[in-house]
């Protein structure tokens, strides 16, 4: 499809990845949150704005995450712009007698705040969709 190849949507369904795949470490951290030792996780955040700003391509925006991951050393050959983003140890304030450091509010409040983030962007993905497909003459 041709929407697919605006940076706008490129920009946009990145954000949509990077959220899903925050939503799945973040449901690990909640089911680990007796786990003795267990450190919680979550990614590094991307500066989306900025890059719908300056208008780069999806393909630019990979080029930098691969030279960010290359440059921590990692080897991160992933082609979804989503899953190139970088898992980081998210240790809570709190730690408890047997070394878990899940602090479940602060885990439920993000998972909140993903969600919210992501029933945002499905709405403006949608309004954009429909605001071309007006603009060529398809409703």
């Amino acid at each position: 499809m041709i929407l697919l190849n605006l940076p706008i949507f490129q920009a946009m369904t990145g954000k949509m990845e990077w959220l899903n795949r925050r939503q799945g470490i973040l449901s690990q951290n909640l089911a680990n949150s007796d786990t003795p030792g267990y450190t919680p996780n979550d990614l590094q955040n991307i500066d989306f704005s900025q890059l719908v700003k300056s208008n780069q391509s999806a393909s630019a925006i990979h080029r930098a995450q691969l030279a960010a991951a290359e440059h921590k050393g990692q080897d991160n050959s992933a082609s979804e712009l989503g899953k190139t983003a970088e898992e980081v140890s998210a240790p809570g304030r709190e730690t408890s007698p047997t070394g878990n450091s899940v602090v479940l509010e602060e885990q439920l409040i993000k998972v909140s705040e993903t969600q919210i983030q992501y029933s945002m962007l499905t709405n403006l993905y949608r309004k954009q969709a429909d605001m071309i497909r007006m603009a060529i003459g398809r409703n």
